[in-house]
């Protein structure tokens, strides 16, 4: 009788621990929910791991899964965006990760040959003395619906310079130019434009028209 009590305390023993370690183990589990933006066709989805990423999935539109605990990272796909990874960590519960990687450089380069000289009419429509000035290095930011460029004196000489940074934003499909060209743009004076609309037209240098 004891030996039998003794087998039954082990075996229950084993049921307990065995039912720990897999309750342990799927409630280790988190759904995280990734959702795409319009512009991504599909992702892969990566682990982090010493030595080698560990690819998980593949997915072609927004859905769940159930992921451990750590860093991991998706690698988007589509025809305008850029392939940069995204990175997320997952730590002690379920979350939402949203896919929307920026446009990539080769569109937004491409975007800018054609947007650019709209920019420069919505100009001279804004301020008619813009015609005595050549809009150059321009550039597009976040939805290729914001620019920032440089206005410049046709006749800029060595000895006088004269020339102005400006943004404008596309709405309805018609770029209006925001506040007044200036030398500097300042979030004082550009409440409404995003902070690194501000900061890349900033860094832009005025090239000579001499």
């Amino acid at each position: 009788m004891r030996r039998q009590q003794i087998i039954a305390a082990v075996i229950a023993f084993i049921v307990i621990v065995a039912g720990i370690a897999i309750f342990t183990y799927v409630t280790s589990f988190f759904k995280i929910t990734l959702t795409f933006s319009q512009r991504v066709n599909e992702i892969t989805l990566f682990k982090v791991a010493e030595g080698n990423d560990q690819q998980i999935s593949v997915l072609k539109q927004s859905g769940s899964v159930s992921l451990q605990k750590g860093s991991y990272y998706v690698v988007p796909k589509g025809d305008t965006i850029s392939t940069e990874p995204i990175q997320f960590d997952v730590i002690d519960a379920d979350k939402t990760v949203e896919i929307n990687p920026d446009l990539s450089e080769d569109y937004m380069k491409q975007k800018l040959s054609e947007e650019q000289p709209k920019v420069a009419a919505a100009a001279v429509q804004a301020f008619p003395t813009a015609k005595n000035y050549v809009l150059q290095a321009g550039k597009l930011f976040n939805d290729a619906d914001w620019y920032g460029g440089i206005l410049r004196l046709k006749t800029d000489t060595r000895a006088e310079m004269d020339w102005y940074r400006v943004i404008a934003h596309k709405e309805g499909g018609q770029w209006k130019i925001i506040g007044k060209p200036s030398l500097v743009i300042t979030k004082n004076n550009f409440s409404s434009v995003p902070q690194n609309v501000i900061d890349g037209t900033n860094s832009l240098n005025a090239e000579p028209t001499y």
